[in-house]
């Protein structure tokens, strides 16, 4: 406290008739020896760390060196693969309320008396379901670029190897890799749409696998389910990682994509979306009125 690692609740006190509330006043002119060396709470993990590292008069070589993804070569498009699960979930719920707002509005009724071949209202809905996603991803590349400098900036981290290794080719692969991950977290959210008829069921169960039963999973068997879709996607918005190389993941999610439009063809084609006809006979439990002939 009189060093001014923690502030105090009530109360004051002073080091060289300075104020403890003003720890920058006097701090070069003392010193501490804790008794029981341990980290500081009141500090960050690496500031404990370069503490240490100076109190020990480790020269700046030696120093501990901090690897961030804002650091890499890749740090300007960081970012966007770091949300890339954020992403995938937001484009999923998007997709499933949308495929899913068909059947409840009964709107699918009448898209299907103009246009009898389903398969074709799937396909149209999926490629306009996808051209958003394009836009979406776009739009989120342009604010990480535009918030990197300053996200790095404020947290001190050196961008040189921003301006030795960036190329828009990185930038385009970063896009790319993003945009295939979203895609692939898009196509499950109409497939379970189509299957319950119910965007708060599609979204509960695809949200709910990733974040429940994928790490029920993986805890279960370890070093396991690299093959599970979340893992995968993951994997495929880094342009691979320690668990999946990048051809892997790209065969892997286009053999997710592949099953869940065609699982959503056949439901969607054998779906009975029509009314229940009304019976032409009598209400059950109502007497029928009586005929007077003449």
């Amino acid at each position: 406290m009189l060093l001014g690692l923690v502030r105090p609740t009530e109360g004051g006190a002073e080091v060289l008739g300075c104020s403890i509330q003003h720890p920058a006043r006097y701090a070069a002119r003392v010193g501490a020896l804790v008794e029981g060396p341990a980290f500081v709470p009141g500090l960050s993990a690496r500031a404990n760390l370069l503490s240490l590292a100076r109190l020990r008069g480790l020269p700046s070589s030696r120093s501990p060196k901090w690897s961030t993804p804002l650091a890499s070569s890749r740090g300007l498009v960081a970012g966007l693969s770091a949300a890339a699960s954020m992403f995938g979930v937001v484009t999923l719920s998007f997709w499933a309320l949308v495929t899913a707002g068909d059947y409840t509005s009964g709107l699918i009724r009448l898209l299907v008396a103009a246009q009898p071949l389903r398969w074709k209202l799937l396909v149209g809905k999926l490629a306009a379901l996808c051209l958003l996603t394009v836009v979406a991803t776009t739009v989120a590349l342009a604010v990480n670029v535009g918030a990197a400098p300053a996200a790095a900036g404020a947290a001190g981290i050196d961008t040189t190897a921003w301006r030795a290794d960036a190329s828009a080719s990185m930038v385009v692969e970063a896009w790319g890799n993003a945009l295939l991950a979203s895609l692939v977290w898009g196509v499950v959210g109409p497939t379970l749409a189509v299957a319950l008829r119910s965007s708060a069921l599609a979204i509960s169960i695809g949200v709910g696998w990733v974040l429940v039963v994928e790490c029920v999973v993986k805890s279960a068997f370890d070093g396991g389910g690299s093959w599970l879709p979340g893992t995968v996607l993951t994997a495929l918005a880094h342009g691979g990682d320690d668990l999946l190389a990048y051809p892997t993941a790209l065969g892997l999610g286009l053999a997710y994509v592949v099953v869940g439009v065609g699982a959503a063809m056949v439901v969607g084609w054998r779906r009975d979306i029509t009314d229940r006809p009304l019976s032409c006979g009598p209400a059950r439990g109502r007497p029928s009125r009586p005929t007077h002939q003449a």
